[in-house]
């Protein structure tokens, strides 16, 4: 459940109104980062007994990338 201070943070985040220092249209990797800021104890994933935070999530996706570009694997790959 979140705390008082995390639904403030997020009640604060979502109202500001929309400009070129707040406002960033959201692509999956932006998508992904802002959740697990503004989320990230909350669930992103759940399968079956097996559930990952937006932090977790966030993490995960991260190390996936890491590992993929530590074998030169990346846009524009023929691989």
């Amino acid at each position: 459940m979140a705390t008082v201070e995390e639904m403030e943070k997020e009640k604060d985040i979502d109202e500001l109104p929309k400009n070129a220092a707040n406002y960033k249209a959201l692509t999956p990797l932006w998508f992904l980062e802002r959740a697990a800021t503004v989320h990230p104890r909350r669930p992103a994933v759940v399968y079956g007994a097996v559930t990952y935070t937006w932090g977790e999530t966030n993490r995960r996706c991260r190390l996936i990338a890491s590992a993929l570009a530590s074998r030169s694997i990346g846009p524009g790959c023929d691989s």
